[in-house]
């Protein structure tokens, strides 16, 4: 894995910092109950309103990553595929190249 730059880790940092103290105030100004129930049940559960709100986003979040690798999944696996081929090549390349003991030396052309 290539290590990042310093540009990108203060880019990060840049952005973390600040995502994080918004998290952070939304969870300390909104510590009220509130009762969740899904419809056809009758069974009901109150958590804060920040656990709520944060839960669906960490949902919605891991839900469009993994669609989202779905979605490259098939280059992916074509890359690996062709990969593999190249090694074959490669290795059949290497193996052609050496010459053997049966086979008579070409001599090298002439100028």
């Amino acid at each position: 894995m290539a290590r990042r730059s310093g540009l990108a880790r203060a880019l990060a940092a840049l952005v973390t910092l600040p995502l994080t103290l918004i998290v952070i105030a939304f969870a300390i100004s909104n510590r009220g109950l509130v009762a969740v129930g899904l419809w056809p049940f009758d069974v009901k559960a109150e958590m804060p309103i920040y656990l709520l709100a944060l839960g669906a986003l960490l949902l919605g979040f891991l839900a469009g990553a993994t669609l989202a690798g779905f979605g490259t999944l098939a280059a992916r696996l074509r890359a690996r595929r062709e990969a593999k081929r190249a090694e074959a090549a490669e290795r059949k390349l290497a193996t052609a190249d050496r010459p053997s003991s049966s086979r008579p030396a070409l001599p090298a052309p002439s100028r």
